[in-house]
């Protein structure tokens, strides 16, 4: 880390060190402190906000040549610090000790304007709310517990807090969602790193720890252009009072990047009550695992909003969470649990929550989501996808799940228009890359898609979804071989969960290997009779297979199901050999879908 200039005194809340003289003193008065821990002092306050590692305090402080048991004599260090300083480990207000990896000055925001004048700037000037807009990631809190069965409370607050964010002010303070904020989870990068990568103007960061019934928040605003901290507040609150302390932490960001709350916000904030921590705690476990997108892991996040809901019966976002799972485990593109049999639960879900607040952008997206998937109501999905981005133009959802019903209905230059805008909510969202390359596929764009999805790739080369969409744009280019290749990835990569295996099947079957095809067809009709196999993919086979006859049987059993088709009936490359039959524009009309 470059060493800052000095300056001679430098003072956080009562507390003023001296360099010339090495001493501490608190309110006028002198604290003994030993060389080691006031240079460890020294080292913290020089970086406000940023993690100082264990290894930088060896360089400069124990060098290589003279140090024995360095964990140790760090560890004492430390200790003696926090006793002149009175500042706990369990609980602290000015050092925050990040296992493994080193320390973090957490003081009063008075140490920012000491940083500014020790690099030689000065106070950097607020941006105004002029019109232009504000970007701003929520880096992954750090779970300082020590338990790692806690991770999913430290992500769920991370996640609660780029929501709140998110309905402050759309217009003016767009924030970035949550799958491209956890990339940077445990990182090392600087702020100016990650503020280039995400091309935002603010970081927000910080760390939970949970004890008991007891939540400490600690959370540091830094502005990118002159890596300068802002603002930093501790926060210690029992578990029923979190929503408010989100809302407080919310509150003060919005003031000191100068968003101008709206009355309805402000109403908002100020009304949020107390919230049963059973509930709350079972909410945040249900969308951690639904963040996992896994079969198994979306089985269990459904069963713990179904247990949030059974604690608080009044809780919206609970409700939503439940429609969300049931909509995921009831898409074809999982293959888990027939669309007749996730429909009712997710339908009844997002209406109660719309029920108990229909501001929830959430809540609106739910149901839209529900009536293009289940019910095919088109023009009622769009007018409630509209209100959700209405209501909070940032919500990455809205857009992303909006541009899917765009594509169904043929309207691709829209649905790309959806997508891209997701993407900028959401740069490193694996899934949302993948679907833009998707779209591009639809609208035939092949050399897009490949080189969007293989983009996609370079995030995550076991992202299941983009061999799979890459593997059938290479069915559309005649190259068989790396379309086999590809779905073969997918296939291993999902444990041979059936969509992917059935497009391994189109694969062979469209190269010549009508053996192996119909051995996968074999496979799926004997694992349907002991789980869910998606009708369509079947279908799909018999496409690639030329069988017109078995391909219209599968489909009438995929529309009988309530299939959402995976957005491509009307405008998939895969289904041209069907477009000229009569059956296939009578499937369209009772889709209500344009021939």
């Amino acid at each position: 880390m470059q060493e800052p200039k000095r300056a001679n005194v430098l003072r956080f809340g009562v507390f003023e060190v001296n360099l010339e003289s090495g001493e501490l003193r608190k309110s006028g008065a002198r604290i003994r402190l030993q060389e080691q821990p006031f240079k460890i002092l020294t080292a913290l306050l020089e970086h406000p906000g940023e993690v100082v590692t264990r290894e930088e305090l060896r360089r400069r402080i124990w060098p290589e040549e003279s140090f024995g048991d360095f964990d140790h004599a760090v560890n004492v260090a430390v200790g003696k610090l926090r006793i002149a300083l009175n500042d706990p480990a369990d609980f602290p207000r000015l050092i925050e000790t990040l296992p493994r990896r080193g320390y973090r000055f957490i003081g009063p925001t008075s140490a920012t304007a000491i940083a500014a004048e020790k690099l030689g700037r000065n106070t950097p000037e607020e941006p105004q709310n002029s019109g232009k807009k504000v970007v701003l990631v929520v880096l992954p809190f750090d779970n300082l517990s020590g338990d790692p069965e806690q991770e999913y409370f430290s992500d769920g607050m991370t996640e609660e807090m780029i929501a709140q964010l998110g309905r402050l002010q759309p217009g003016y303070l767009s924030v970035i969602a949550r799958p491209s904020s956890m990339h940077y989870k445990g990182t090392a990068k600087r702020i100016d790193e990650i503020g280039r990568e995400l091309r935002v103007n603010y970081i927000l960061a910080g760390s939970v720890r949970r004890v008991g019934d007891r939540v400490r928040i600690t959370a540091q605003l830094a502005q990118v252009h002159d890596q300068t901290q802002i603002w930093a507040e501790s926060y210690d609150r029992s578990l029923p009072d979190i929503l408010g302390l989100q809302s407080e932490v919310a509150q003060a960001i919005a003031s000191e990047i100068k968003v101008a709350l709206k009355p309805r916000e402000q109403a908002r904030l100020s009304g949020l009550h107390p919230i049963d921590p059973e509930a709350y705690e079972a909410y945040l476990k249900g969308r951690y695992y639904w963040n996992k997108r896994t079969e198994e892991a979306l089985l269990k996040s459904a069963e713990y909003f179904r247990q949030a809901i059974e604690k608080n019966p009044t809780f919206a976002l609970a409700y939503t969470g439940l429609a969300d799972s049931q909509i995921l485990l009831g898409d074809t593109g999982y293959g888990i649990l027939p669309p007749c049999e996730a429909r009712l639960e997710a339908r009844t879900a997002a209406l109660k929550a719309l029920e108990i607040d229909d501001t929830l952008a959430e809540a609106h997206t739910s149901l839209a989501a529900v009536k293009e998937q289940f019910e095919w109501d088109w023009e009622s999905a769009e007018s409630e996808f509209k209100r959700a981005i209405e209501l909070q133009t940032g919500y990455t959802n809205a857009h992303h799940w909006y541009a899917y019903l765009l594509a169904q209905l043929g309207r691709l230059d829209e649905a790309a228009t959806e997508i891209r805008r997701a993407r900028e909510l959401d740069p490193l969202s694996l899934i949302i890359n993948a679907d833009l390359g998707w779209v591009f596929y639809l609208a035939r764009h092949y050399d897009k898609a490949v080189e969007q999805l293989q983009k996609s790739l370079e995030l995550d080369q076991d992202f299941v979804r983009a061999h799979y969409l890459l593997g059938r744009t290479y069915l559309e280019k005649t190259m068989y071989d790396q379309a086999t290749k590809e779905f073969l990835a997918a296939t291993n990569l999902s444990e041979r969960n059936p969509v992917y295996l059935a497009g391994l099947g189109c694969a062979y079957a469209a190269s010549g290997e009508t053996e192996e095809a119909i051995h996968i067809l074999y496979e799926l009709e004997e694992r349907s009779k002991g789980r869910y196999v998606p009708p369509y993919d079947i279908a799909l086979i018999h496409v690639s297979l030329g069988r017109k006859e078995n391909a219209f049987t599968w489909l009438e059993k995929a529309f009988e199901e309530g299939s959402d088709f995976k957005d491509e009936l009307k405008v998939g490359p895969i289904l041209d050999p069907l477009h000229t039959d009569s059956r296939f524009q009578d499937l369209l009309r009772r889709m209500n879908l344009p021939a």
